[in-house]
């Protein structure tokens, strides 16, 4: 599905997963492309026992979802200890999975599943669980695309911005009205400093290169 398709799609619609680009999860981006990039760096590991762990989980499933082994590689990593490979299909290239490395006890998948469940249940998109060794911290995703919303706006036009922030705000809605927090652990100031703290670590640091900025702390 391309840009324009999904925003003719979606955009206006005020439920469920139909609900714009941010329930599509930038699925598709014209332009963008998700074959493996032989220039990408090759994928290392910590230990040979955890990459033998990894490939045993990973065999049986390459042949249950019809996935081709060869095609893995880095697709992003975030502000934790978690990583995240693309991996294509056998039959199909333009068909991806995600596959999620979170090494415990540095990472726990388990309110990772928890919260996509809830996201799911109030009508929002997150990328759906079609595999997971909660003990050793392996998960395999839908592949949401390799779009990012905020390159999107960065260099949609006037009208599409407004649109895409529109379409953001309503999911943030649709979240605080439909989403439950029971049983999630109270949001308290420790918490929300170190939340607050990855942007200049991770935004203006890592990947603005902005070394020295002020601090939130």
């Amino acid at each position: 599905m391309g840009w324009q398709a999904a925003q003719d799609r979606g955009a206006r619609s005020p439920r469920g997963r139909d609900n714009g680009l941010l329930r599509e999860g930038l699925r598709r981006i014209d332009g963008l492309s998700m074959t493996t990039n032989p220039l990408i760096a090759p994928i290392t590991w910590p230990d040979a026992a955890r990459q033998a762990a990894f490939e045993q989980w990973l065999a049986p499933l390459c042949q249950t979802h019809r996935l081709d082994r060869s095609t893995l590689a880095p697709a992003s990593a975030d502000a934790s200890f978690r990583r995240y490979f693309r991996i294509l299909g056998a039959d199909n290239a333009a068909t991806s999975m995600i596959v999620m490395d979170a090494p415990p006890p540095l990472e726990d998948v388990r309110p990772f599943i928890d919260v996509g469940r809830r996201f799911h249940n109030a009508g929002l998109n997150a990328p759906q669980v079609h595999a997971a060794d909660e003990a050793l911290g392996f998960l395999l995703l839908e592949d949401l695309g390799s779009g990012l919303y905020l390159d999107a706006l960065r260099t949609a036009e006037p009208a599409q911005a407004d649109l895409l922030m529109r379409d953001a705000l309503t999911a943030l809605a649709q979240w605080q009205r439909q989403g439950s927090a029971e049983g999630l652990p109270d949001f308290n100031e420790a918490l929300l400093r170190e939340e607050m703290q990855l942007f200049p670590d991770w935004c203006v640091a890592r990947e603005f290169n902005q070394i020295g900025r002020a601090s939130c702390r």
